[in-house]
This record gives structure tokens, sequence and C-alpha cells, in this order.
């Protein structure tokens, strides 16, 4: 579904403009064509489960970060599974839409080094921690390319106080 989705963006079909007009399917999403394909997605077999079911804390990590200017993407659970609005599509490269859902590990395989004790810190211990103008290379239009970032990973915590997920900025 994914894949046809990428296809429908890229030619500005008349299907995706429905969608993004009339859908109003978890109102809480937004009407952006991120929110567009998470809805698409069946998140049934995945770690987060069904979207129907989603507890109150994601969903409102997800509508904070889909109603964003700046770039945010959620990573939810122990699996830290990717979420992302439309600004953060562009640093994801490449890789959008396949990288929603994707656990974090694997979207940035080639990076994990750097950047899974910095999302692995903020999920364990529950304090917000980041970098400054860090160098992480990104596919784009086929090729790698350095980018430099600054992004904080900030715990996002259940209605019990446990970590959850977390909302990272960049």
């Amino acid at each position: 579904q994914k894949s046809s989705l990428k296809t429908e963006l890229s030619a500005g079909a008349p299907l995706m403009n429905a969608l993004l007009r009339n859908d109003d399917t978890f109102p809480w999403l937004g009407n952006s064509q991120v929110a567009a394909l998470i809805r698409e997605i069946d998140w049934a077999h995945s770690p987060v489960g069904p979207i129907a079911h989603w507890s109150p804390s994601l969903r409102t990590a997800l509508n904070i970060c889909l109603h964003s200017s700046s770039p945010i993407a959620v990573y939810w659970g122990k699996e830290l599974i990717t979420f992302y609005n439309e600004t953060c599509a562009h640093n994801i490269g490449d890789r959008h839409p396949e990288a929603l859902g994707m656990p974090a590990a694997v979207l940035y395989a080639e990076v994990w080094d750097f950047v899974g004790p910095i999302l692995n810190t903020a999920y364990a211990n529950g304090i917000s921690t980041g970098s400054r103008n860090q160098p992480i290379p990104i596919a784009r239009e086929g090729r790698l390319k350095e980018l430099r970032f600054d992004f904080t990973a900030n715990p996002v915590r259940d209605e019990d106080g446990n970590v959850v997920g977390l909302l990272a900025v960049a």
C-alpha cells in the first residue's frame, strides 16, 4: 500500500487530493499527506497495533507532531517505531514513505552507532538528550548527502508516568 500511495503522491493523483479533503477518519491526525499515509497503513500486525486502539499518549504525540511546522518525529515503544510529519519527511529523504512504521534501528542502520545511544538513553532514562550540528548521511535523489542537524529526543510518558515513546525535534 505504501508504494502505491507514494506513486499517487508523486503523480499528484486526484485520489490523494480527495483523501486529503474528505477523510474524517481519526481527525486528530489532520489532513496532511503523511496523515493520509498513516491512515492507509495496516497497523494491526505492527508493534503499535491497530490505529483505533492507539493510546491517548500516542495520539497526543502524533497530534503535536503532525500539526507542527518544525521537523518532528515520534519513535514509539521499545522498538522505536517511526512516525514523522511533512517537514521531517524531507529530512528522511528517499526512505519516505517506507520509513513510516519502521523501527528506528532499521531506518538509521548506517548511523545507528551515533543515533542509537541518543534515542536509547532518552527512552531508558526518561531524560531529554540531543546533539548540535551533527553530520548525518541521508539518501536523497539516489545518493548519500551529508547533512547537519541539531536535534533532541524527548521522552513521552503515558498516564502512569512510564516512558512509552520519544518526540524528536530536528
